[in-house]
Order: structure tokens, then sequence, then C-alpha cells
């Protein structure tokens, strides 16, 4: 529970902050700049990570058709579909 309300003051922020700049709620933007990145959340609470920000920066990973994550925390990414490489192995990889 204490992630979806999490989750409602996230979004609430996130139309205040959209108003606050002076666009308007019709605007054809609106909709895409406000729930995109909700997606990304969604995806992170429906994942099987423990972690809750991991499920984060994974789901924005996929959703953004990324084929590699680097970190210094890969035992957290066991489930991942995706490359997942420490700092020190992705810089020892041939250009």
């Amino acid at each position: 529970m204490a992630a979806v309300g999490g989750q409602k003051h996230i979004l609430n922020i996130m139309l205040i902050s959209f108003v606050q700049t002076g666009h308007s709620l019709f605007d054809n933007n609106f909709y895409h700049q406000l729930f995109y990145p909700c997606l990304t959340l969604v995806g992170a609470i429906v994942s099987d990570f423990h972690d809750f920000e991991d499920a984060i920066q994974y789901s924005c990973a996929l959703e953004n058709n990324l084929t590699t994550i680097i970190t210094r925390n890969v035992k957290d990414y066991k489930k991942a579909s995706i490359s997942v490489l420490t700092p020190e192995t992705f810089i020892a990889l041939p250009s």
C-alpha cells in the first residue's frame, strides 16, 4: 500500500508542476508528459524486483529499448532480460 500512496504523491507533484509551467490541461503534450512516466512506475510496481528503485531503473530501460544497465549492484538484476554489467566490465569491453 505504501508504494501506491507514493505513486499518487508523485502524480500530484507532476500535475502541479506541469500546470505551474503554464501548460494547459487540454494541451496534446499534457497526457504524454504526465502519464508516460507513470508507465515506468506501473512497470516497476508489477515487476518481480524486490528493490523498488532497481525496478524503476529496469522498467525505464525496457521502455526506452536500452540493451544494457550499468550498475555496481548486478546481483539485484538476476531476473533482467537485458544485459547488466558493472562499470568495470563495461569499460573493459572492446570498442
